[in-house]
Formats: C-alpha cells, structure tokens, sequence
C-alpha cells in the first residue's frame, strides 16, 4: 500500500509539470531570459565611443540665406568722399544694400586643442568599462540567485518525498490500530491518538508541497518551469558550484570609480588652458535688386580661414572649490570600495557556515530516509 501511495502521489505531481530540470538547463534559461538589459547597456557605450571619435574630425556644416530686405538702412557718409567741392560737414545719405541679398557656403570648424573633448573621450572609455562589468555582475547576481533558488527548490523537494514516504508510513500504522480498535485490541484512546497523528504527518506534507511550489513560483521570475516535475543536480554539486563564486566584480567596479575620480582630478587641473579652434568659410553672397539668383554677375566670392582662441578666465574662481570636492569624491569611492572588500570578506564567510548548515541538512536528511 506504501509503493501504491507514493507511486500515485509522484505520477500526480509529474503530469502537473513534467520534465525533470538540471541547475545548468536552468542557468542557460534564465541568462537568455534576463540578458538583454546588460547588453543594451554595453551597445549605448559603443555607439557612444564611436560619436566621440567621429567628433574628432572637422565639423562640417553648409548654410545658405535668402533674404528681402523691405525697407533699406540709409547711411550717412561724408559728402566730401565723393564731391571735393562739397562743404565742411555735409552729409549724403546713401544706401549700401539691394532689395533681395543671399548668402551661400560651406563652414569648417575643427577643434586643434580642447581639454573638455579629451575628458569627455576618457570619460565614456570608462563608462564603457564600467557597462561591461555592470553587465558581467548582473549575470553573477542572476547565476547566484538561480543557484540559491534551485538548491532551495532541491531541498524542498526532498523534504516533500520525505513527507510522502512519512505519510505512506503512518497510513499503514493508522490501518492497522482501526483494525484492532473494531476488533476491540486497542482504545478509542490509541485510535484517536493515532488519527491525530496521521493528520498531523498529512498536514506536514501539505506545507511540504505548498514549499516546493512557492519554490517553483520564485522560479518562475527566471524561466519557465511549467514543462519540470524534479530537479536533478544534488545539493553537493550545487555547493561545488557556489564555492567557486569569488570573482570580486563589485570591487573591480568601484576601481573604476576611483580611476574616474582620478582621471576628472587630472583633466580639471587642464580645464584651465585655453581652446584652439580653426574656422573656415568658403562660399558667395547674392545682391540683386530683382530675385535673378542664377545670375553669375550677381554673385561675389567670399571666403576666409581663421585661428579663433578661448581662455577660461572666471573657471579660475573655482578651481581651489573644484579640486576640493574632486579630492572628497576620490576618498569616498576609495572608502566603498574598502567597505566592499570587507563586505566580500564577510560573505565569504557567511557562505562557509551556510554551506556546513546545508551539509548538516542533508546528512541527518539521509538519516531520515533510512530511518
């Protein structure tokens, strides 16, 4: 009766889910689940290094201009520019404008020397690093969180079996003190005791199933595991697997943020020099009393190259402020990442003792099986 009950109990359970699930199916699962965020991450900064490389070269622009000019500005000139015979201080008023003007070229701006487009270059290479390894420690929290969910799912699994074959026991004890009980060889006292009991076991290996599916359920945010009915990697093997977890991907990001600190300290000491920017123009302007745009003889060339030069001269008030606080960001990322290395200290070790806890559980586990 005892194979009947478990044999009927497990088939029950297999029809309700299926397949049986590996801790590798189940991490392959859930990574191409939960992947795309990390990768999209590292795209952005891609796309972002080869903007930032692009503006490296000349700026490019073309401009064109039509325009009316409704009422022309009168200049006042010297008569005397134009008529020696003219008086002292007389003026003539003259119009230095046509009713349609255009304007039409290509500009060139290109940046010799600019201290904020080397910081920002510098700045999204490590922003790239830092997507790279966000990335990276997203799959090790995943790959953590898979293996701590599927050992729990195990361990409940094998508490529920132990909680069927419990159950399958005592329904034959509870069989046999009916038995004596109608034939009048045990109480109504012995009985009831033992119906109490069987309903105690019975309620036991409900909370049992309820564990097991709150297990499934917290599974379910990972891959899809309507298809498994078992797991079928042993608790020992997901202890290997958890003992070789020690990558420090977390320190390696805060590393970065001390090197980011770093190199804006270095760049805002260079924030100060000036900027050199070579410009150029080639193009032609329009003059025309009558809009005759394809007239060659309305059209006169106009070009030039220049070496334009800025100086910060008020960032110069804020440079000691600046440097502070640059200063205080370096000691507060030096300090996080101090504390991240205790922390992985301490999680080691909290690791070891939940791992000799979770050997203890499966030693007196293989007890109760035999027993």
């Amino acid at each position: 009766m005892k194979k009947i009950f478990v044999s009927l109990f497990l088939c029950g359970c297999t029809l309700a889910f299926g397949q049986d699930l590996s801790l590798e199916d189940a991490l392959l699962q859930a990574k191409s689940y939960k992947k795309e965020q990390g990768l999209l991450e590292v795209q952005i900064q891609e796309i972002q290094q080869k903007i930032n490389r692009r503006k490296q070269l000349p700026l490019l622009t073309g401009e064109a201009n039509l325009q009316r000019n409704l009422i022309i500005p009168v200049t006042p000139v010297p008569s005397i520019a134009f008529d020696p015979n003219a008086q002292p201080g007389e003026i003539t008023p003259l119009k230095f404008a046509t009713d349609w003007s255009a304007k039409a070229g290509l500009q060139v701006s290109w940046d010799v020397f600019n201290p904020q487009k080397k910081w920002t270059n510098k700045q999204t290479d490590i922003q790239y690093e830092k997507a790279k390894l966000n990335a990276a420690l997203n799959d090790e929290n995943l790959e953590k969180e898979i293996i701590d969910l599927y050992a729990q799912a195990y361990l409940a699994q094998q508490q529920l079996n132990i909680a069927i074959e419990k159950e399958a026991d005592y329904t034959e004890v509870l069989s046999v003190v009916t038995k004596r009980a109608e034939a009048g060889r045990a109480s109504e006292f012995e009985k009831n005791n033992a119906l109490k009991t069987f309903y105690e076991i019975q309620m036991n290996r409900k909370e049992a199933q309820i564990v097991l599916q709150n297990k499934y359920i917290g599974l379910m945010n990972y891959l899809d595991v309507s298809n498994y009915s078992s797991f079928t990697t042993t608790i020992e093997d997901v202890l290997k697997l958890k003992l070789e977890e020690n990558t420090n991907l977390q320190q390696q990001l805060l590393l970065w943020d001390v090197r980011l600190n770093e190199e804006e300290a270095s760049f805002n000491k260079k924030s100060y020099l000036p900027t050199l920017t070579l410009n150029g123009y080639y193009g032609a302007q329009f003059y025309d009393n009558n809009l005759r745009l394809f007239e060659n003889n309305n059209w006169f060339g106009n070009s030039y190259v220049s070496l334009g030069i800025k100086i910060p001269i008020s960032q110069w008030l804020e440079k000691n402020a600046e440097q502070k606080k640059l200063m205080l960001q370096n000691k507060l990322a030096t300090s996080k990442l101090n504390e991240q290395k205790q922390n992985d200290d301490q999680i080691d070790a909290q690791r070891m003792n939940d791992i000799a806890l979770l050997k203890e559980k499966i030693h007196q586990q293989k007890e109760i099986i035999q027993l």
